[in-house]
């Protein structure tokens, strides 16, 4: 719930505390949790992403997006989920922009990539 309630500021803010939480922890159980606990957030982030696009509820991915980009800066998954919202949303520009980054970061599924470039 909270992932479409809290604001992104204050999501950057607990990403950043646990981020320094999984580097100072001196247990290495502590530390290998906190990791299972940011793994939890990315699938959050990916399912509820993925559903509010498949809804077309862009007020919901407008929210989790930020928290998504913070989570995991690197993942290709959340930069074709960038793409697609920008789509969605009528920016081509940064859908086109999100798509490139998404496949320098690794995304690879082809027919995803020929669909939402024909659609631009």
């Amino acid at each position: 719930k909270e992932l479409a309630v809290k604001d992104s500021s204050w999501w950057k803010h607990e990403i950043n505390t646990l981020n320094d939480q999984i580097s100072n922890e001196k247990n290495p159980y502590d530390a290998l949790a906190y990791q299972r606990i940011k793994a939890f957030l990315g699938i959050m982030c990916y399912s509820l992403t993925n559903n509010a696009l498949q809804n077309n509820d862009l007020q919901t991915a407008s929210r989790i997006l930020p928290v998504y980009t913070y989570l995991e800066p690197l993942n290709p998954d959340m930069y074709y989920f960038r793409a697609l919202y920008f789509k969605m949303t009528g920016n081509s520009k940064g859908s086109l922009d999100n798509l490139h980054k998404a496949i320098r970061a690794g995304f690879s599924d082809k027919k995803k990539i020929e669909d939402l470039k024909a659609s631009l």
